[in-house]
This record gives structure tokens, sequence and C-alpha cells, in this order.
């Protein structure tokens, strides 16, 4: 009981010293790190606003779970998010978004404006000069096909090709990213996904953890001669945020969205249903420090698809 006080307190608690109402509350979520790499997208806009983040690493990864079960998790946590009176929330996991979204709709309600990275990339890339598209992404996610299907109905024309690449997210969550054979696991991984995805002229990074190694994929083709051969035509990698960003925040100029970013700072809250060190050392080897971080456990959360949906009725929307 103390333990769920003390958290009613944390959730209560002022994000920032000085926030006015006009600011941006947005929530985010994901299986674990890998939504970080959306929220520091988000975080360099020049945009008052304050942000709720919440990692079930408890349960990651997601991408070989069955929809069913994602629905239910995405139930929980959006349940979970919508008690801070968030304004927007971000499905920051695509495995989520793709097979759970509607989960998402139903629990948030109508005031708040739901978004994730699937659709408005999908929305950019058929306007885009490339022939051929690859899709990096978790079994789930290509299972469903959310990005072909997506890609297809804005009326992209070109060849798509998605491949599940299952041994990433460990690699990542791991938090050993910089240790010599963390990274030698990662380059026998991404050689293996590279070359199934050969000739192809973008590659979307299709899972929110993905954009974390993108250096080591740019890096392996243009120092590996053998790989280089794969991509004649060169590759340009495809982060699903930047095209958020611009669904979010339209209008802004290159440098409105290049702002600093520092993740520790009062406006930035972090939940997770692992561990408060597991998480954070892994946070630290992706996006540097965070700041204050609680841990929830899964039997909290999952007493957060029992509550009904009409206490969200009251929260206004901004965006």
């Amino acid at each position: 009981m103390a333990e769920n006080s003390d958290l009613t307190k944390f959730q209560n608690a002022p994000l920032s010293t000085g926030v006015s109402k006009q600011q941006l509350t947005i929530g985010l979520f994901d299986s674990g790190v890998g939504g970080l790499s959306v929220l520091s997208r988000l975080a360099a806009c020049a945009v008052p606003a304050r942000y709720i983040y919440f990692a079930d690493t408890g349960r990651c990864p997601y991408g070989n779970r069955d929809a069913a079960e994602i629905g239910q998790f995405v139930e929980e946590i959006v349940g979970f998010l919508s008690d801070f009176k968030i304004d927007a929330l971000v499905m920051a996991c695509n495995t989520s978004a793709a097979l759970a979204r509607g989960h998402a709709e139903a629990a948030v309600g109508s005031s708040v404006k739901l978004y994730d990275l699937i659709a408005p990339t999908c929305k950019s890339l058929s306007r885009s000069r490339f022939s051929s598209i690859g899709v990096m992404a978790t079994f789930g996610t290509v299972n469903s096909q959310a990005f072909s299907k997506g890609l297809r109905g804005f009326g992209y024309e070109g060849d798509i090709r998605e491949v599940a690449c299952p041994r990433l997210v460990p690699i990542i969550e791991s938090g050993k990213l910089p240790e010599h054979n963390a990274m030698c696991d990662l380059e026998g991984a991404l050689r293996e996904y590279l070359t199934k995805l050969a000739g192809m002229e973008a590659i979307v990074l299709g899972c929110t953890h993905f954009p974390f190694v993108a250096p080591q994929i740019e890096r392996l083709i243009s120092e590996d001669a053998q790989m280089a051969k794969l991509f004649p035509a060169g590759l340009t990698l495809i982060d699903p945020a930047t095209c958020l960003v611009d669904d979010i925040f339209p209008g802004l100029n290159e440098m409105a969205k290049s702002q600093p970013v520092d993740l520790s700072l009062p406006a930035f809250k972090y939940f997770t249903t692992g561990t408060v060190r597991d998480f954070e050392r892994t946070a630290v080897s992706c996006v540097g420090r965070i700041g204050g971080c609680r841990e929830v456990s899964i039997a909290d959360i999952s007493n957060y698809h029992l509550k009904p949906l009409d206490r969200f009725s009251a929260f206004s929307v901004v965006l």
C-alpha cells in the first residue's frame, strides 16, 4: 500500500518548475529503451513540452508475442499514462502499433491525440524518389506487413521487402553495445539481415531500437567492400521518428528540430517494469544519462486495463 501511495505522489508531482498550462504533456511507451530514439527526436524540437516515458522492460521483447497479449499490455500502459492527463500519446513501439493500435484507440478515448510511427513514415516515403524500400523490424511487425500495407495504401508502387531482425533488440537491451563481444554479435546479425535486403535503395529502421545501431550499419556498408556491393545504388537509412516529428510538430525548420537535448532534465519522467538500474544502464549506452526513473511492478500495471475508460473524458486536447 505504501508503495502505491509513493507512486501516486510521484505521478502527481510537478514535472518541472515553471511549467505553463500551455505546455504540452506527451506520453510515450515502448517495450524497452527503443522509444528513447523517438523521445530524443521530439525533445530536440523547439516546442515547450514535458514527457512521460514508459518502458515495459519487464515484458520485453514484444516481437515474438501474439497480438492478443500485446493488446492487453497496450491497454494497461495507456491506462497508466493517461493518469498523467496527457495531451498526446505516442506508440513508440512499432510492434504494438502494428498489432494493437485499436486497443490503444479504445483505451485512450477521443480526448487524447494518438500517434504511431508507421503511418507518417509510409506517407512520407510514398512521395519519395526511392524505387525500392526495405524494412528492418521485429517478427510481429514484419508478419503484420504493416509497412507494406501502409506504403501501398499511400500509393507507393516500388519494390518493398520486409525482414525480421530478432537478434538486434536483445543486443541493444543488454546495455553492452560498447563492449567488444556485443559489437561482434551485432556485426554478425547486421551482415545477415542486410544481405537479405541487398539492392534496396532505402531501409526503414522499423523498430525504434534500431536507430541506435544506425552508425554501425553505415560503417559496415562504407568500410566493407563486400557489403557495399550489396547496395550498388547506395543506401539511405530512414528513421521513422523524423517523419513523426513532422506529423506532431508540422512547420518546424531544421534548426527548430535540432535543439540540444538533455534527457536528464526535470521535464522528463521515466517508468519501467524492469529494474531501474538495468534501464538506466541501457539508456546511457543509447542516449546518455537520463533523469530520475521509477519502477512499476507488472502486477500494478496489470490492473490498469480494469479501470473504466470514462475517466479519460475530462482531459483536453491542445494539439
